[in-house]
């Protein structure tokens, strides 16, 4: 049986692993199914906005913006990932 706390406690490890390297690719894959899978849709959004904030940090704003997107906020997810493109073409 599958601890129901498992996907929390991904959550959290993978945003201590973003805090580190905030270019992990691993660790944000991570994040967007623990993320999903934990209910913890607006935390998420949150982590990734401030991992995203710096303007090097395209890998972080493709996931902020894929992530958006499966939520349902497409308009946000395509402006966040043209931003990212304008930035790094």
């Amino acid at each position: 049986l599958l601890d129901a706390s498992a996907p929390r406690a991904a959550w959290n490890d993978f945003e201590a692993a973003l805090r580190r390297d905030p270019s992990d690719q691993r660790a944000l894959d991570g994040l967007l199914e623990a993320g999903a899978a934990a209910g913890r849709s607006a935390d998420t959004v949150a982590l990734l906005r401030e991992l995203a904030a710096p303007a090097d940090r395209v890998a972080a704003q493709v996931a902020l913006s894929h992530y958006l997107a499966s939520t349902g906020a497409i308009q946000e997810a395509v402006g966040v990932a043209l931003a990212a493109a304008e930035r790094h073409p």
